[in-house]
Formats: structure tokens, C-alpha cells, sequence
């Protein structure tokens, strides 16, 4: 009995030209893909109130919530770098920049536990071990 191979998977490249293939397809049939509707509730945007008002508020904050995650940003993804710069270099050498990172540093520090939640802390982890 001889032996057939198994059907190979469509290569990825082959996936690639089938697709641009197919939509020309679809267009040549005559259909045009579904698009989604601007105005699903029937409410005239340009008009009503409460979007008129949603949108003023949304133009107001948009300053300030850009800023917050941008100081979330570097709050997560720079503070252990700028504590081991700050660290690093000795107290008699200090530039502004130094000065800087130590201020920043002591803005966005991150509030320690309360006394009685960091003994609790201990007690749970010496009753684990």
C-alpha cells in the first residue's frame, strides 16, 4: 500500500493572497460591506444638548487626563531607575538634575503601610513559613 502524505496547512503567504483575493471577490459580486450606522439612536448630535454638554466636558478634561497618564507612565516605568540614580551618586555632587530626581522621587513616592498592617503582614508570613 502506498503511502499519502498528509494534506499540508495553507502557508501563512498563501492565507495572505487569498484575502485581498476574496475581497476583490465580494466587490466584483456587487456587494458593498457592511458599514456601521453614524447615528444608531436617532439623537442629532449637532443639536442635542446632553452630547453638546458631554463633549464640552470631554474638550476640558482632555488636557488633564493626558497628564495623568502620562505621570502614571513614568510613576510605573521610571521610579526604580531614578531611585537607583538618586542612590548612585555621592550627596557632596549635587547637580540640578540630581536635585530634580530627588524631588520627583519624594512626589510620587508610595505611601508605606500603617503600623498595625505591617506587623499583621509579618504575622501572616511568619505563620506561613
Amino acid at each position: 500500500m502506498k503511502r499519502v502524505p498528509a494534506a499540508a496547512p495553507p502557508s501563512r503567504r498563501r492565507a495572505l493572497v487569498a484575502l485581498p483575493a476574496a475581497a476583490l471577490a465580494w466587490v466584483a459580486a456587487g456587494r458593498q460591506p457592511v458599514q456601521a450606522f453614524e447615528n444608531a439612536g436617532g439623537v442629532d448630535s449637532a443639536t442635542s444638548p446632553l452630547v453638546q454638554e458631554l463633549l464640552r466636558r470631554t474638550e476640558e478634561k482632555k488636557a488633564e487626563r493626558a497628564k495623568e497618564r502620562l505621570d502614571d507612565y513614568y510613576r510605573r516605568n521610571f521610579g526604580d531607575y531614578l531611585s537607583f540614580e538618586a542612590s548612585s551618586t555621592p550627596g557632596s555632587s549635587d547637580s540640578e538634575n540630581q536635585e530634580r530626581i530627588r524631588q520627583w522621587l519624594q512626589q510620587n513616592a508610595e505611601p508605606a503601610l500603617p503600623a498595625a498592617a505591617a506587623a499583621k503582614r509579618r504575622q501572616e508570613r511568619g505563620a506561613a513559613e
